[in-house]
């Protein structure tokens, strides 16, 4: 089930508003473009983040954790767009090193940073270089005052959707035409 970020918690569909298609400078054939999705989350604590490929796309997976105790500050919500460069983190402005052809934003807001001891909810990678088809490099950008951020770095031509389930937010880049 394609959809936003995080809406079968919602329970409804969210349609991106359709993209012209752009053509590729660096190869024949049409890119798929990032088309921007904003949706709800499935908590306020993302606990781990999930690389690897099936069939025809890769897949990044962002498992989200039980919901802080109490009312979180914010509702949680994530959203994908296109990254411009330069390409830096948020607190410093130094330089990030992301791998790709192209580059997508991750971002959700409303998250919680610590859980309700004082211990990070996310202790994960911060930069991942897996070697697949499409997906390059997926780097942490920002993790600040409730906003967690990763650059999604890829090559090819092809489409970059979401879907999300109960417990996680799934990026789907699709290989593209053979």
């Amino acid at each position: 089930m394609a959809l936003a970020i995080g809406l079968a918690a919602c329970g409804g569909d969210v349609v991106p508003s359709a993209a012209p298609t752009v053509t590729s400078s660096t190869g024949p054939g049409p890119l798929c473009p990032i088309v921007s999705a904003t949706g709800g989350l499935p908590s306020d604590r993302l606990v781990d983040i999930v690389v690897g490929g099936a069939g025809t796309a890769d897949l990044l997976t962002f498992v989200f954790g039980a919901p802080s105790v109490g009312q979180p500050p914010a509702v949680p919500a994530g959203n994908l767009e296109v990254a411009t460069p330069p390409y830096t983190h948020a607190s410093s402005g130094a330089p990030v090193e992301v791998d790709g052809e192209r580059v997508a934003i991750v971002r959700f807001t409303g998250m919680s940073i610590v859980n309700d001891v004082g211990q990070p909810t996310y202790e994960g990678p911060m930069d991942v270089r897996p070697d697949l088809p499409a997906l390059k490099s997926v780097v942490n950008f920002d993790m600040s005052e409730g906003v967690v951020s990763w650059y999604v770095g890829y090559d090819g031509p092809g489409c970059i959707t979401l879907s999300s389930d109960q417990q996680r937010v799934t990026v789907v880049i699709d290989h593209g035409p053979s």
